[in-house]
């Protein structure tokens, strides 16, 4: 094959393409290939991750203070919520719920000598861990739990 001939092989099938992608079909002046012009990117569910926000005030103190309380993931103060795991670690604490709000959190761990003392209101948690801690729910307040509840004694 001469190289005349060649050249020529490679010229027609330019036309062709350019033919082609004026006409909307094969290869587009991209150069990019059908299939892949036609992509794009999904977007994604939100997703909403459970946050452990934990007791800080060694004083103990009210369960309704936000600053009582700090959120493990990004440091802010806000009350537990639906999503939330609430901990109560601090060794020797007591807090105290005395307002007659309906909480609902995801779970409740109280350690260490800590204790959560209801006076009124309502708490419901799916878990309530008592590490060594206390939970004492006292006439007018009610401790609602979906499924677990348990005591570890050391």
């Amino acid at each position: 094959m001469s190289l005349a001939s060649v050249i020529d092989r490679i010229a027609n099938r330019t036309r062709r393409r350019n033919k082609d992608a004026r006409r909307g079909r094969g290869r587009r002046s991209s150069g990019r290939p059908e299939f892949l012009r036609r992509l794009a990117l999904e977007p994604l569910e939100s997703r909403t991750l459970l946050s452990v926000v934990a007791w800080n005030n060694a004083a103990g103190g009210d369960w309704g203070t936000a600053a009582n309380w700090t959120d493990q993931s990004d440091l802010t103060h806000h009350l537990p919520g639906p999503g939330d795991d609430a901990v109560i670690s601090l060794s020797g604490v007591t807090v105290t719920h005395v307002l007659s709000n309906a909480e609902a959190i995801s779970s409740l761990t109280i350690g260490s000598s800590s204790s959560l003392t209801m006076s009124a209101g309502s708490l419901a948690a799916n878990t309530l861990t008592l590490n060594n801690g206390t939970a004492n729910f006292n006439p007018g307040s009610t401790l609602l739990t979906n499924s677990v509840f348990s005591k570890s004694l050391k």
